[in-house]
């Protein structure tokens, strides 16, 4: 309800739910319907895809009108980003402060609770903001590094990471995509999202391969503009060479699970600074066998489903060199023992007391579905307990 979800429930792998969508599913696209024909040959359940966006006037926000640009952004305002919790955090009496990255936060004499949280404006003017808790929220990659940048004579290996875990086992989504041509027309030029995917192969009582799901893209093909660059074409030829490249390709992508490594890690990069003079991110991350095992069962079964649908084979990643899924994970993992682990089952770290991790970064493991959801749970727990402390 929060972020304006639709969907149906039809899906057989998905777990109970205690309230249907508040919206109804998007309708399944052409390209949906050749999947599912390829798919019921090769006895693979296919099902509609939820998504956060409008399918129909909802929480003062338009429905989608089909711009197609759902990447990187929703012209409509019909796609859910955070910026419109940000406008009700407003709304509620909130003050947001943005352009001022946090540079550090800096602890007691006793080390036992944050005092403030060293902020700086565009100018370069440093800040420091006292508080009574802090919630560092800043995924998989800035939340270690800001940690890792408050360190101390009392933390010399940075705040929280008594337990030498903040920055390990970063982990992401190994994101694996194959893409065709079809004889047909698919139709797809208006939909910038997928609207049905298979999540057969999630849940399974075997370890290997591990856990992937198969979206259907709706995909019609390069771009028009890209088509005309790589042609090369001027004129009427751009007409040709779009009527070629653009209108019957097809394409699916699968997300696959990666196992938590202690030296897939962020740490800070001193070669490198960000315009505050501060190191960057130094981002060491392996795929690991078990990754590529289960990327080549992934690639396997999208493959499958092109032969089925006689599809020309265009592309395909690599199992030893996948896509990122863009789903940083890990980093600051939740666990009881303050020895392998950096905050709590409350969200709040082991070594201060008032100071909070949410996103990501506290996924002690990383699935293969996307993230959001989790995240949300997480914060809206963290929030709870941040609300009982004060």
């Amino acid at each position: 309800r929060e972020r304006g979800v639709s969907g149906a429930h039809d899906n057989p792998f998905a777990p109970p739910r205690a309230e249907p969508f508040p919206m109804s599913a998007f309708e399944p696209s052409h390209s949906d319907s050749l999947f599912a024909a390829a798919c019921e040959e090769l006895e693979i359940a296919t099902h509609s895809l939820p998504q956060a966006r409008n399918s129909e006037a909802y929480d003062d926000r338009s429905q989608c009108v089909g711009y197609g640009t759902c990447h990187p952004v929703c012209p409509s305002g019909a796609k859910y980003s955070g910026d419109v919790h940000v406008r009700k955090a407003e709304d509620a009496g909130a003050r947001i402060l943005d352009r001022v990255p946090v540079q550090r936060l800096e602890h007691d004499d006793t080390g036992e609770r944050v005092e403030a949280a060293v902020y700086a404006t565009p100018d370069g003017e440093e800040y420091r903001q006292a508080a009574r808790h802090f919630v560092v929220a800043s995924g998989a990659v800035e939340t270690p590094r800001l940690l890792l940048l408050s360190r101390s004579e009392q933390y010399p290996d940075g705040l929280a990471n008594s337990s030498g875990a903040v920055g390990r086992y970063f982990m992401d989504h190994l994101l694996h995509m194959v893409t065709g041509l079809v004889d047909e027309p698919t139709r797809q030029h208006q939909v910038g999202f997928s609207t049905s995917a298979t999540h057969q192969f999630y849940d399974h009582g075997e370890t290997t391969p591990g856990s992937f799901f198969v979206g259907f893209l709706n995909y019609a093909g390069p771009s028009p503009v890209e088509a005309a660059l790589e042609s090369g074409a001027w004129g009427d030829d751009v007409l040709t060479a779009v009527s070629r490249e653009y209108g019957n390709h097809i394409g699916t992508e699968a997300l696959v699970e990666q196992l938590p490594d202690a030296s897939s890690r962020i740490t800070l990069d001193s070669s490198q600074t960000d315009d505050h003079e501060n190191p960057v991110p130094q981002i060491e991350w392996s795929i690991g066998s078990h990754g590529i095992r289960t990327g080549e069962r992934a690639l396997e079964v999208q493959r499958d489903i092109m032969n089925e649908l006689d599809a020309q084979i265009t592309w395909s990643t690599s199992p030893r060199q996948p896509l990122s899924g863009s789903h940083p994970m890990g980093t600051t993992r939740m666990g009881s023992d303050p020895e392998e682990s950096v905050v709590d089952s409350r969200l709040q770290t082991h070594d201060l007391e008032n100071l909070s991790i949410t996103s990501s970064s506290v996924f002690t493991t990383g699935g293969a579905m996307n993230p959001t959801l989790t995240i949300a749970a997480l914060s809206l727990k963290a929030a709870e307990h941040v609300d009982e402390d004060l």
